[in-house]
Order: structure tokens, then C-alpha cells, then sequence
């Protein structure tokens, strides 16, 4: 029996004149010269030769050899299942693929239309093809790994790896590898932390931004994602330079920062992004699978900084460590979950409890839903003293006539609001006066060190003199500059303060009875949320819940407890 040879290209042409000229460049590739016009000229003069029909001309240009998701490719696959075409063709073998996996599925589905595909290089040989295959996938391999290289030397130099967009609050620099501070936007991540830091939701800052029209990062609508994820992010929380070479930044790139000065961290190789395909009902879809990676392999990058102080960062990051939503168990919302009544004894969240009880001979079963100290039920009675379980819609209903009070009042509101501010001018030292002050030392210090140098002309001084005398003024001229940073900054989050303030007043102001009357558990707790409410329970039936607005800096009691089970 004679064996069966796969026909060479040009034979299999002649059965198949109706084809798709199909040309393919990468990013990489282009830099190095391939182009999809030359391609485009090759495939054209051998399909004037070979006298095919042109039946339409697919082009992928950017797009890796090792996605079979391809815009081109898919058009080629949609003109074969129509029985439009007969043939693929395309220069080389690797501009079809760069995967051996994906180009033998390729060929399996459109061996089913009677469609294949051919490259100007077949050897018609399938030992031939598998080598250039083989090949085709090594280089493929080899390019991502020197690009990855070079991408991560480039990091190790300072600079930013540009991607689709930069960080919000930022702009890429000229030459795309560095930052620059958009003071529009950086001014709403600076709302957005501060706010947080004081106390208010995600869902409370994102809501407020929205009622004001402030325009989103992506022209949609302000998304507590965002705000999670920019509170967590170190380009917006300030380092010192002592700080970034302890986070292995090179000692060239050190070099050229202002020793003094502060910058946020852009980190380049946290994370690794694998692109799979998942199956579907009609076919497959592309899925992103983000891991991130050990601690070692991070490349830090000094960027501007955001303005922010580090305290007003970390307590966003601390308010944020214990932001729960509110529990949904038993299909009720529990207002005060979350966090937002605590235990007297340990000062730990209580925690949201459903029982049944059997009723009397002839009734049905009844569900209590009460709260409970976290730390008794985790670790037995003996570890926390406190051993009430405050009924849940009582202790709710308390703790809402006391905020709605106070929501219905805005003369007292205003009271604790301005009461609140008065205290955070007492607490930051009046930093509008210090800045000056400090301004005027700075000042001063260049005045004395001009004046040491004309001394010095006039040999007045001598030259160990000037050293002794430069070398006090440069010290004394840095501290000042670094307490007239730290007062800028507390000048700052005072007047971000003051302005979220007053966002809360014109907020809730404007609220009658019924407004209140008519919110549901839940929005009752992104009322709790915006305030900042904490509520401590009562020890004893005698003692008063406390409420803590954490927001206005007051503190309200509400009237005696009488809600617990026991």
C-alpha cells in the first residue's frame, strides 16, 4: 500500500482557489522590523501567481502568536463556517502561531469545513512543520522572557512601566516612564483617604461624590473598589528616602532624590496576570487569573507624592481592617453588626445571634434575634465578663431614636460639628501659625548663610569657621523644612476635614421625620456609617448605652437600656 504524503502548499492551492490572506505582527516585532505591509505584498503576488480568489484580508496587528483569540483569526474561522473560503494563507508558519496546542486545534476545527491552514513555508512534511513549530514557540518563550527582563531593569532604574492608564491622580511624563501629579484628581484621592480616615464608609464617600458631581475615574460612577484599593495603594502614601532604600530601592536611583523629600511607591512585578480560556455554553471566553507574588520579587519606584500625611494613610488602612458589612443572617439586616456595637468588657464587636424557641403547647416556634459578645463565644464564658445578649430590634430601635434625634436637630448638629472642630484646631498646635513661623526660620537660615559667605570674602572668617558655621545652618535649615512639611500636611487634612464637615451638614440638614422614618435597615447604616457611629452596650440594665459619633467628635447617651434577653 502506497503511503499517504500531506500535499505540498501549491497543490493544495489549486483544490482551494477562494482564500483568506491572513498577516500578523506582534508589539515586540515591531520594533524589530516586520511589518504587516510587507506581508501583506508577499501573500497578494503569490495569490496573482497561483491565480486565488481573494476572498478577504484579515489582519492582527499587536497581537502575540500564543493568543488564539485573535480579531483577524476569528474573522478567518467566521468566513470558514460559512463555506466562504477554502484556505488560510499566510507568509510563515509562526505568523499563524506560536503554539503548537492551539495551532493543532485550530487545524482540527477547520479540518470540519474542508478549510486549512497554509503558510508559505510548509515543507509539506509534518516532521518539517512540527520542527518550525517547535521553534516557533521556543522564540515566542525567549522574547517573553527578555522583555520581562528588561521591563524589570528598567524598574530597578526608577522608572515606571507604562501600561494602559496611570494611576488615577497621575499622568505619564514625556517619555512615558515616569509620573506627574494631576492636582484635580489627586485632590479627590486625598477626599476620598481622608474621609475614610475619619470615620466615614466606602459607601458614604463614594455616594457623596457622586450627589456632588465630582467626575469618576472612568466616567461612570464613583466605585467603593476604587476607594479600597487607593487606600491600600503605597503611590499615594508618603516614604521617606530612609524608608524606600529599606524597600531595596538602588542606590543610584537614591541618589537622585531630595534627600528630605517624601514620594509614594509604584510597585512594578507584584503581581503575575495569566490569561486562560474558560469554557462556555457557546465556546470559551478569556479569564484573567491574578496571583500575587512572593515579597522578594517586588520592584519599588519612587513616584511624586499625593499630598497625603503617612498617619492620615495608616488610619484609613486601620479603619478599613475592621469595615464590615452588616450581617444578613436570617434574612433580617442587622443594623449595629459590623462593628458598630461593642462589648463593654473587651471592646470587641457583638456579634449578630438568630435562636429558635419552642412556644407554649398549641403555638408556633419563635426566632429571637439578639447580640452577643464575640470573644465569650469564640474562647467560653470565662474570657470577657460581659455575659448580656441585648434583644436586636430593641437595641436597634434605641440606637436609631438617638441618631434620628439628632439628625432632626441641625442646630445641634451644627453645635457638635463645630464643637469637634474647634478641638482639631486645639489638637494640631495651629498649624497655619507654625508654617509661618517655621517659613520665617528657613528664611532666616538662607539670610545667615549668605551673610557667612561675605564674611568669609572679606576674611572675616576663617575657612573652618564657614565649614562649622554652614554645617549648623544645613542642619537647623532641615529640620525647619521638615516640620514645615508636617505642618503643611496637618494644614491640609484640617481643611479636608472641614470641608467633609461640611458635606455632612448640607447632607443630612435638609432631613424631615418622614425622610428618616421611611429608611430600611440597611440605609440606616450607611447613615451609622457616614456618622461614624460606635455604640457601646450596657453592663447593666441600670447603665446607659453610649453612642459615639466619631465623625462630629461628640458623644450621645441614650436613654436606659431595658432590651436584653437576660
Amino acid at each position: 500500500m502506497r503511503s499517504w504524503r500531506r500535499p505540498a502548499p501549491w497543490c493544495r492551492m489549486l483544490l482551494m482557489p477562494r482564500a483568506v490572506l491572513y498577516a500578523r505582527v506582534s508589539t515586540e516585532e515591531q520594533k524589530n522590523g516586520f511589518s504587516i505591509s510587507d506581508q501583506l505584498r508577499t501573500l497578494r503576488d503569490h495569490a496573482r501567481r497561483e491565480g486565488l480568489e481573494v476572498v478577504e484580508e484579515c489582519v492582527d496587528d499587536g497581537y502575540p502568536g500564543s493568543d488564539p483569540d485573535r480579531p483577524g483569526l476569528m474573522r478567518a474561522m467566521e468566513l470558514a463556517e460559512r463555506g466562504a473560503i477554502g484556505a488560510v494563507v499566510a507568509t510563515k508558519r509562526d505568523r499563524l502561531f506560536r503554539s503548537r496546542l492551539y495551532r493543532l486545534l485550530m487545524d482540527r476545527d477547520l479540518e470540519e469545513y474542508g478549510v486549512s491552514l497554509v503558510a508559505l513555508n510548509d515543507t509539506g512534511n509534518r516532521i518539517g512543520d512540527g520542527v518550525q513549530d517547535d521553534f516557533a514557540e521556543y522564540e515566542r518563550e525567549q522574547i517573553t522572557q527578555r522583555t520581562a527582563a528588561g521591563r524589570r531593569e528598567k524598574a530597578r532604574q526608577g522608572k515606571v512601566i507604562a501600561g494602559r492608564l496611570p494611576d488615577y491622580g497621575y499622568r505619564y511624563g514625556p517619555s512615558r516612564d515616569s509620573y506627574v501629579v494631576v492636582e484635580e484628581e489627586m485632590r479627590n484621592v486625598r477626599r476620598v483617604i481622608s474621609s475614610v480616615a475619619s470615620g466615614s464608609s466606602l459607601h458614604g464617600v463614594v455616594s457623596t461624590l457622586d450627589a456632588e458631581g465630582v467626575p469618576a475615574p472612568n466616567a461612570g460612577k464613583w466605585q467603593r473598589t476604587f476607594a479600597r484599593q487607593a487606600i491600600y495603594d503605597d503611590c499615594y502614601r508618603p516614604h521617606a528616602v530612609g524608608e524606600l532604600e529599606g524597600m531595596g530601592v538602588a542606590p543610584e536611583v537614591l541618589a537622585r532624590l531630595d534627600k528630605d523629600g517624601l514620594y509614594g511607591v509604584w510597585w512594578y512585578n507584584r503581581r503575575g496576570v495569566r490569561t486562560v480560556r474558560v469554557p462556555t455554553p457557546t465556546g470559551h471566553k478569556k479569564s484573567r487569573r491574578v496571583r500575587e507574588k512572593p515579597r522578594e520579587q517586588w520592584i519599588a519606584v519612587p513616584v511624586p507624592p499625593s499630598g497625603l500625611a503617612a498617619e492620615t494613610v495608616d488610619a484609613a488602612r486601620r479603619a478599613l481592617a475592621d469595615n464590615e458589612k452588616s450581617s444578613k443572617a436570617a434574612r433580617r439586616d442587622w443594623e449595629l453588626s459590623g462593628g458598630v456595637l461593642r462589648c463593654p468588657g473587651c471592646d470587641r464587636a457583638l456579634v449578630a445571634v438568630s435562636a429558635r424557641k419552642k412556644g407554649a403547647e398549641g403555638r408556633p416556634a419563635r426566632e429571637h434575634h439578639y447580640y452577643a459578645c464575640t470573644t465569650r463565644r469564640q474562647r467560653g464564658k470565662d474570657a470577657c465578663s460581659y455575659s448580656r445578649t441585648p434583644n436586636a430590634e430593641k437595641t436597634e430601635a434605641e440606637v436609631w431614636a438617638a441618631v434620628r434625634g439628632l439628625l432632626l436637630d441641625p442646630a445641634r448638629l451644627r453645635r457638635m460639628l463645630e464643637a469637634h472642630k474647634r478641638s482639631r484646631r486645639r489638637r494640631s498646635g495651629g498649624p497655619e501659625r507654625e508654617a509661618k513661623r517655621l517659613a520665617a526660620v528657613v528664611a532666616e537660615c538662607d539670610r545667615k548663610r549668605a551673610k557667612d559667605q561675605e564674611m568669609f570674602r572679606a576674611d572675616a572668617m576663617t575657612l573652618e569657621e564657614l565649614r562649622a558655621s554652614l554645617a549648623a545652618l544645613s542642619k537647623a535649615r532641615e529640620d525647619a523644612e521638615a516640620a514645615l512639611r508636617d505642618a503643611r500636611a496637618r494644614r491640609l487634612r484640617a481643611d479636608e476635614e472641614e470641608a467633609e464637615g461640611e458635606a455632612l451638614m448640607r447632607r443630612y440638614e435638609g432631613f424631615a421625620a418622614g425622610d428618616l422614618d421611611a429608611l430600611g435597615g440597611e440605609a440606616r447604616r450607611e447613615v451609622y456609617n457616614r456618622l461614624g457611629v460606635t455604640v457601646v452596650a450596657a453592663r447593666t440594665r441600670d447603665e446607659p448605652l453610649r453612642i459615639v459619633f466619631g465623625a462630629l467628635g461628640g458623644e450621645e447617651v441614650c436613654h436606659r437600656d431595658r432590651t436584653s434577653t437576660r
